[in-house]
């Protein structure tokens, strides 16, 4: 039997702080033309730079669209009622690095409101659709798997799980539902054999010894920040131009401990994307998760923010 577990919820964030060069021209002569093919006829470019480029409306609103530099892919486009584009108010679309739509949606006053749509990384298909209210989600959102079928309805009040769900099978016949309350189900119809299972988290080699999962697990966590904040480095070039943000990665576990499946999945550009592959690339060895004793393989999502320091 093929065994597969996937941890989503254990993240780790690393800040890479360094002074931010001098201020640079926000509209460079040397970027001028480098996206001005996603410019309207009815827009005006009062910024332009490495990575984005700012517009003025002629019904006097402001549009900032960002993109990952090497390849020129649009990243996001949104719109805003000042010129400082603090405030954004209008329609949004977010791109992912592979091209395909990520999600779009109405913000208002800089809050998402209305019908948001979010769409697979991998096939562009429609992932989810749901209402916010003022910044949270409220109401019945629908999931789907990649194929377009519905998997899943939840109720949300105030960005919480919270009132009925259902989840369905491939043939779109309702196969559990129940009811969750702050987060947590209450009740549900189908049999829960969750806490019928034993998982073990992989952990770093070195701490094999530790016979407390939990102690091994948090020295597993402390002992990867501090590899990561040992080994990352700003990129120059990146810092030059000022980029900031948090990169997505992932990677897997296989059952002998090796690391297999690393991808960078939101890398803003290709500087951080190379310096993020170095890392994972070069981790300690790790020890296998396990489920009911077998060996597993675990699949981890890691986040890596890179923030210059506004002084």
């Amino acid at each position: 039997m093929k065994y597969y577990f996937i941890v989503l919820s254990t993240l780790f964030l690393y800040c890479c702080g360094t002074t931010k060069p001098p201020l640079f021209s926000a509209n460079s002569e040397k970027f001028k033309n480098k996206y001005i093919e996603f410019i309207g006829n009815d827009e005006i470019p009062i910024a332009s730079w490495y990575h984005y480029v700012k517009t003025k409306t002629t019904d006097n609103t402001y549009i900032v669209r960002t993109f990952f530099p090497e390849t020129k892919q649009i990243t996001s486009e949104v719109i805003y009622k000042d010129k400082s584009t603090k405030i954004a108010e209008g329609i949004a679309k977010y791109w992912h690095e592979n091209g395909n739509l990520s999600k779009e949606g109405v913000y208002s006053n800089s809050k998402a409101i209305g019908l948001w749509k979010v769409y697979d990384r991998d096939s562009g298909t429609l992932s989810a659709k749901g209402i916010y209210e003022n910044g949270l989600r409220n109401g019945i959102w629908e999931f789907y798997d990649s194929k377009g079928r519905l998997k899943k309805t939840i109720n949300y009040i105030a960005d919480k799980k919270d009132g009925g769900f259902q989840e369905y099978d491939s043939l779109q016949v309702i196969v559990n539902e129940g009811i969750y309350k702050s987060d947590t189900i209450f009740q549900q119809s189908k049999v829960d054999t969750l806490n019928q299972d034993v998982y073990e988290m992989p952990y770093l080699s070195e701490f094999k010894n530790i016979e407390d999962a939990k102690l091994r697990h948090k020295s597993t966590q402390n002992a990867l920040l501090q590899y990561i904040s040992e080994n990352l480095k700003y990129p120059k070039n990146a810092k030059n131009y000022g980029i900031e943000g948090t990169t997505i990665n992932q990677f897997t576990i296989d059952k002998d401990g090796s690391i297999s499946d690393i991808e960078v999945i939101i890398g803003i550009c290709q500087d951080f994307k190379d310096m993020n592959l170095k890392i994972l690339s070069n981790m300690p060895k790790w020890e296998a998760g396990t489920q009911n004793g077998k060996k597993v393989k675990v699949s981890y999502t890691i986040p890596i923010k890179y923030k210059l320091e506004h002084w």
